[in-house]
């Protein structure tokens, strides 16, 4: 009796020492998600902060395995995100009008290990947003400040500053950014390969010299609607980046000595943009089918010089050629249908809207040379 009692009591003391249990985090994972489904954001955020384990639960569960994409979020919540997941890389808050410079602040606190942001139309956010980031994530590797119109060249200095792993930045529509900005994002991000200036109209050929200066692995430059571009942008451009794949120039005022700098320099180009380019000629599309042979999409929409001989001309040369746009290309007839389905039989896509000399002959030309009917736009 004595020996049982002595047992019952080493039992009791060594249960005495060990942590109270915890049913929640014993759960099997499954089980756990079930439980953490039901659970709004923010009581979802206020149960990780109850104690490291239950934080541990939050962070691992299956909807947030270190990414982020919710919508609507507010300041409040994207700073119990961000206490929440501490090791959290990619976040997603395209279209969060409400989310302020106050809860990038929080974010930048609280995930130093954040390498993706998509910030697309969070048009609330400014410079001083864009300085918190800068200095609380220095691995950043990608930002989309699409439509975020208060950034200025401040901002964009502090982040090229900061984040000097930068790989992919997306500047749409950010009309106070000038060849000031960029030339301070060229000599802090040397690793840049896509760079998304749509609508930056105060981009001049000075910036995208800066930008294009050392950077022999950018593959992918939006430059539509910088209506400064010229040429002489496009030389540089040529000359410094010769793995370029994608280009859009777009109303660009560019001519066909633009496209002999880009078939000089930038042979792997595969896709190119030219609507509203109304400079373009014939002379220009035999450039680029001698220079860059592995074109495979290109927009012509509104090129109104282009001719059916540049239509041959470019057949010739980019045989690989699977879309093309010649919308408003007034002058191309049923020749040049024919030209198209004998030159580019991979061709799957194109645009004829207000091609107004083409008939059903050179449609059914299309349709007997090309191996996708009907053609899409």
């Amino acid at each position: 009796m004595q020996k049982r009692s002595a047992e019952s009591q080493d039992t009791t003391t060594k249960r005495s020492k060990l942590e109270p249990l915890d049913p929640f985090s014993v759960l099997y994972d499954n089980v756990r998600n079930l439980v953490l489904d039901y659970l709004t954001l923010d009581c979802l955020f206020d149960v990780a902060l109850v104690c490291k384990k239950w934080g541990e639960c939050v962070e691992g569960h299956h909807w947030q395995r270190r990414k982020l994409t919710i919508c609507n979020f507010t300041d409040k919540q994207l700073a119990g995100a961000a206490a929440a997941c501490p090791s959290l890389t990619k976040i997603d808050l395209e279209g969060c009008v409400w989310i302020t410079d106050e809860g990038l602040q929080a974010l930048s606190n609280g995930c130093p290990s954040l390498i993706k942001i998509d910030l697309n139309s969070c048009f609330r956010i400014t410079d001083e947003g864009l300085q918190a980031l800068a200095k609380g994530c220095p691995s950043l590797t990608s930002i989309n400040l699409g439509c975020c119109n208060e950034i200025t060249d401040v901002g964009l200095k502090a982040l090229s500053k900061g984040c000097p792993k930068l790989t992919i930045i997306n500047l749409a529509d950010c009309e106070e950014i000038t060849d000031v900005g960029l030339q301070g994002l060229a000599t802090g991000c040397p690793f840049l390969t896509n760079i998304d200036l749509y609508d930056c109209y105060r981009t001049t050929d000075k910036g995208l010299q800066a930008l294009s200066k050392g950077r022999p692995k950018l593959v992918k430059i939006d430059l539509s609607s910088c209506e400064e571009i010229t040429d002489k942008g496009l030389k540089a451009l040529s000359s410094e980046c010769p793995s370029l794949a994608q280009i859009d120039l777009s109303r660009c005022a560019i001519t066909d000595g633009g496209l002999q700098a880009l078939s000089e320099g930038c042979h792997s180009l595969a896709k190119i943009y030219l609507s509203y380019c109304v400079k373009i000629t014939d002379e220009g599309l035999r450039l680029l089918s001698e220079g860059c042979p592995s074109l495979t999409d290109i927009n012509l929409d509104s090129c109104g010089k282009i001719t059916n001989d540049g239509l041959r001309l470019l057949s010739e040369g980019c045989p690989s050629l699977t879309k093309i746009n010649l919308a408003w290309c007034g002058k191309i007839t049923d020749d040049g249908m024919q030209i198209l389905s004998k030159g580019c039989p991979s061709l799957a896509c194109i645009n004829l809207c207000g091609c107004e000399k083409i008939t059903n002959k050179g449609l059914e030309a299309f349709r007997e040379g090309c191996n996708v009917w009907p053609p899409g736009i």
